[in-house]
């Protein structure tokens, strides 16, 4: 169903039907009609919204004589705000803002400026990452001379937000709308953070939230719902109710088995397929996209040539026998002996690059054994004690050592703390060969290449021998590469440059070692796959070691795709090489 701007106005005057919860229904069985599935079929559908109405949007927020213009998508991010103003939920009181699963490159950092004034926001406060913080406070100097930004902008990273000392933060700003950019850092219900965020909105519930990220979902839809029901309350185009987001992961996640069910009243005519659960997806996402409050980038991306290419950088004999040893015997090179699954998955990444992370010299046994038992209590402790005024690991400490909760092996570990501490670590290599293949392929590139790497140690490594500047975390690295040309080549730690950084004055990528993860592959093809890009072609170059890992990433890209019903740019990329 299609109406009117009007019409849905008015409907969004409503109060959306009343939550209830679905029954506990086995696994296998199909997924049963819930409140929460009639209550998004009830969600009128958004127009598409007409080039009059961005212009008029451009007009009011534009100031004479400016440089700048927004763009399409853009201009439609901050219509779909206006389409939510004036509602408000019967059940939670809460007001619903805006859902951008907006692509990367999407120009998201002048939206989230310009929401503040779109609501009329008087205290606005936009949360982003440590590592964005300064480029976003840069940037929104440089849009207040061709836009009408509130004069009134906080900006707070997610790291402040979580700190001990910065508890009742939000409490003292009194924001009446929270911009959340790179939103996926409030997916943990457990951190401290997302709690001190449900704890201010329960209590200030007329705060409007806008959401934004170009990774919403990771490996389930869970994680849309969870960002979707913090933007819109119930206004939610997706399942808000726990027991159904559960329902239907297990119906629609990329491994899953529950039939679809009820789930087909999401179809229409048109989406009867073959593969009945993908078409549910594609239902889904549709639906989604066209919710009031929801802005999706859908099918635009650059139409530059994307390619992606597996090198056969092979591995050696020295590099395969101690992936043996690990395999066998589960130690590092140095002996030490690995503990979990995790580490050991961890340490074989990175055996592949001829190297590892080793601790200087020989830790002490018992202190690292309580504190990783008292660590473990404070996080048992916190998942099973939700309590607002104890939301992190420091504050239950303090509460502890009060005397107000009785955590028993404190006790053990404020008799050993101070006695020794964990030793550092360096990069010990095994095989130099690794640095020098991807090393040599920098120096001899015929175009300025800009290389990522996840470990850091391999990272400055490799710097060395291409004799390339290396950025890793820190202020500094955040404002030097910000100032890079792309006249020469540099290698760039990924953790700290792998996301929100505009890097499109390079046409030409490495990603020495690469998650199986299709979410993050979006992030890092999009550092220089995005609007602006000037050059013939953005080529991404990574080694034949880790072909299972990206065939893995192709594979949850691809089902991104489906679930978010937005192209992305692993699925559409030119694959060359073996191994895909």
């Amino acid at each position: 169903m299609t109406l009117s701007l009007e019409d849905m106005l008015a409907s969004l005057s409503a109060s959306p039907p009343v939550l209830g919860k679905v029954s506990d229904a086995d696994r296998y069985q199909p997924v049963t009609r819930s409140p929460d599935l009639d209550r998004i079929l009830a969600i009128p559908q958004l127009p598409p919204v007409v080039p009059a109405m961005r212009e008029l949007i451009r007009h009011n927020l534009t100031l004479p004589g400016a440089e700048m213009r927004l763009w399409d998508l853009q201009c439609d991010a901050l219509i779909s705000l206006m389409t939510t103003m004036g509602s408000q939920s019967s059940t939670s009181r809460r007001r619903p803002g805006g859902y951008w699963p907006i692509a990367v490159g999407g120009g998201k950092t002048l939206m989230g400026a310009l929401a503040g004034s779109v609501l009329g926001a008087r205290r606005p406060l936009l949360l982003t990452t440590a590592s964005l913080t300064r480029q976003f406070e840069a940037e929104a100097e440089k849009y207040r001379r061709s836009f009408i930004l509130p004069q009134w902008l906080s900006v707070m990273s997610y790291s402040i937000f979580s700190h001990p000392d910065h508890a009742s933060e939000l409490d003292g700003l009194l924001p009446d709308l929270i911009v959340c950019d790179e939103a996926q850092a409030l997916l943990n219900k457990d951190s401290a953070r997302t709690k001190r965020m449900a704890r201010y909105l329960r209590a200030h519930p007329d705060t409007r939230i806008v959401i934004m990220t170009g990774t919403v979902a990771r490996y389930s839809v869970k994680d849309c719902a969870k960002l979707a029901a913090l933007a819109l309350a119930e206004w939610s185009p997706m399942p808000v109710d726990r027991e159904a987001q559960i329902e239907w992961s297990e119906a629609l996640d990329a491994d899953a088995d529950r039939p679809v069910g009820a789930l087909n009243l999401l179809l229409s005519a048109e989406d009867k397929t073959d593969d009945h659960r993908e078409s549910v997806r594609r239902a889904l996402a549709r639906r989604v996209q066209a919710a009031p409050g929801v802005c999706s980038s859908g099918a635009d991306v650059p139409d530059v040539p994307l390619v992606v290419e597996i090198l056969d950088f092979g591995t050696t004999d020295a590099i395969e026998k101690e992936r043996g040893n690990l395999d066998a015997t589960w130690t590092r090179p140095d002996g030490e002996e690995l503990i979990t699954a995790m580490g050991k998955a961890e340490v074989d990444g990175q055996l592949r690059l001829g190297g590892y992370y080793a601790w200087i010299h020989e830790p002490d046994r018992e202190w690292l054994a309580a504190r990783r038992d008292y660590f473990r209590a404070l996080r048992s402790w916190l998942r099973d004690h939700p309590r607002n005024e104890i939301d992190s690991p420091a504050r239950l400490q303090d509460a502890a050592l009060a005397g107000e909760v009785s955590i028993p092996e404190l006790a053990t570990w404020f008799a050993i703390k101070d006695t020794a501490e964990e030793p550092p670590k360096e990069w010990r290599v095994f095989d130099e060969t690794p640095a020098l293949e991807w090393g040599e392929l920098i120096k001899s590139s015929p175009r300025p290449i800009v290389a990522f790497a996840r470990h850091t140690g391999f990272a400055e490594h490799v710097a060395r021998y291409s004799s390339a500047p290396y950025f890793g975390p820190g202020e500094e690295a955040q404002i030097g590469i910000l100032k890079e040309t792309g006249s020469r080549s540099i290698v760039a730690s990924l953790g700290a440059h792998g996301t929100g950084r505009n890097l499109q004055m390079f046409g030409w990528a490495i990603i020495f070692d690469p998650p199986p993860s299709g979410a993050s592959w979006e992030q890092y093809l999009g550092r220089l796959h995005r609007p602006g890009q000037r050059g013939p072609e953005v080529r991404y170059h990574v080694s034949s070691q880790w072909q299972d890992e990206t065939r893995r990433a192709l594979a949850n890209a691809r089902w991104l795709a489906q679930t978010e019903g937005q192209p992305k740019r692993l699925v559409i990329a030119e694959k060359k090489g073996k191994g895909w």
